[in-house]
This record gives structure tokens, C-alpha cells and sequence, in this order.
């Protein structure tokens, strides 16, 4: 591997993207193809590398293939055509050793999947509260979406991602108290955001509205609380939480405010 040549950054989380030094690469539109799923797969599992056996099960499945092996050749093949074609250095890329798959390329390869999981395990050794707060906010700022969403289908690629949204959830909590413990309310409200986007049903509109209440800023937490039950309604047909209607009572009290009709 040359140090001198530009870093190739791959993100997972949000969707499949790569780039090389500061240039986008495409390695064309569909990223389901058997050879992008093999392209994935390496990447994901880096210098440790996948069996032979296991990558043929993440790869095909349950399909039923007169000569898998083969078909592994050839996607192994079409796949290193496609990485020098997106304008990658030319290189084999795929190291197989004793029945072990790699990804072997001659660039460093950071993968926010990695990065991601050295983070979540710094912080659980970190006793710094500052340290901490910063290590959580990386993690939560890291954390684009959920894990390969084109692969949901795929059984590993399922498993990786709900392990990685515990991990995002358990931080942004983590993160949230503290916030919320030093004051920074405005800011708990600005990391809370895009987690009420991704998971609008899991109620982090509950932390928007406590951090509303403490800025005194009561029609934002009424209006949180509207367009939550609203959603709850339409899309689920039931109420918030508990929690979230005592929420209610405690803001709607201080404006006199009688809820919407749903």
C-alpha cells in the first residue's frame, strides 16, 4: 500500500458512496449488482477479510446456483474492471489467501463503519466528560442513516444495521444528557433533528420538547408535540406516549392551550 496516494473514503451509513482524495467516484448507478454487493461486502470487512463460504452466503443467498464457486470467479473478475474503470489505480484489489477474501488496495481505505465502531468503543472507555461529549458528537454527526439501506433485503446487511442503530441511539441519548446537563439546550435541539427524521417513531421529538420547555420557548413544544401526535395518528392511528402527553399537559398549561382535534 502507497502512502503517497490519496485516501479512498467509503461511507455505508445513508447509502453506498466512495471518494478518492476529494473526487467523487462512481462505480455506477445500480449498487445491487452482484459484483457492487461483492464490492461492499470487502469493504466492510476490510483487513480481517470473510470466508469463502460465508461470503457465498452473504453473496447469493438462498439462490439456488448450479456452480456458485464459478459465479464468484467471474463477479471477483467484472468487479476489478469496474473499480480501475470508476478511475481507481490499477490494482488486483481482491486478495484471497487460504480461502479468505480481503479488500487489498494500494490507497489507504477509511470506512465510516469502521470509524464508527472505534468511536462507540473509545467512549465507553472514556472517563472525561468533555472528551466524552466530543467523542459523542462524532458518532452522532457520523451516523448519516441507516447501514447499506439498498441492501436491506440482504439478512448480514440487517443484523449490521440494527446494532448500529442501537449504538446511534444509546450516543445520542448519552449525548443529549449531557448536553442538556451543561445547559446546551439549543444545541441538544440541533443533533435531535435528524434523528427525528430518521426514526420519527422512536420520540426523540420527546428531547425537543423537554429542551423547548427549559428555553421557555412553550409554542415550539406545542408545535413538536402537534406534528408528533399528528404523524402517530395518520400513520400508526394511535397517540404518543405516555410520557409525551404529560409533556403536553405541563407545556399546554402554561398557554392555557387546548390540543387539536385528531
Amino acid at each position: 500500500m502507497s502512502d503517497h496516494l490519496p485516501v479512498l473514503k467509503v461511507r455505508l451509513f445513508g447509502g453506498f458512496s466512495a471518494s478518492y482524495g476529494e473526487i467523487p467516484v462512481s462505480f455506477g448507478r445500480n449498487t445491487t449488482t452482484k459484483a457492487m454487493k461483492l464490492l461492499q461486502i470487502l469493504l466492510y470487512h476490510g483487513d480481517t477479510g470473510i470466508s469463502r463460504d460465508k461470503l457465498l452466503d452473504e453473496l447469493y443467498g438462498r439462490e439456488e446456483l448450479a456452480d456458485a464457486a464459478n459465479n464468484l470467479r467471474v463477479t471477483a473478475h467484472r468487479l476489478k474492471k469496474i473499480i480501475v474503470d470508476a478511475g481507481l489505480p490499477s490494482h488486483d484489489y481482491i486478495n484471497i489467501k487460504k480461502g479468505i477474501y480481503r479488500w487489498d488496495a494500494p490507497m489507504p481505505t477509511e470506512v465510516d463503519a469502521h470509524q464508527f465502531k472505534v468511536l462507540s468503543k473509545d467512549v465507553q472507555t472514556c472517563t472525561d466528560k468533555v472528551k466524552k461529549l466530543a467523542l459523542l458528537k462524532k458518532i452522532c454527526l457520523m451516523y448519516r442513516g441507516e447501514f447499506l439501506p439498498e441492501l436491506s433485503g440482504d439478512e448480514w446487511v440487517l443484523v449490521e444495521s440494527v446494532q448500529y442503530k442501537n449504538i446511534y441511539s444509546e450516543s445520542l441519548q448519552e449525548l443529549c444528557k449531557l448536553l442538556i446537563e451543561r445547559g446546551d439546550y439549543e444545541e441538544a435541539l440541533r443533533f435531535c433533528e435528524p434523528a427525528c427524521q430518521l426514526y420519527p417513531f422512536d420520540e426523540w421529538q420527546s428531547v425537543r420538547i423537554d429542551c423547548y420547555m427549559a428555553l421557555n420557548r412553550y409554542k415550539d413544544a406545542v408545535q413538536e408535540y402537534e406534528n408528533t401526535a399528528k404523524l402517530f395518528f395518520e400513520e400508526l392511528g394511535i397517540r404518543p406516549s405516555e410520557h409525551m402527553m404529560q409533556q403536553f399537559e405541563q407545556m399546554s398549561s402554561r398557554l392555557n392551550y387546548k390540543p387539536q382535534e385528531l
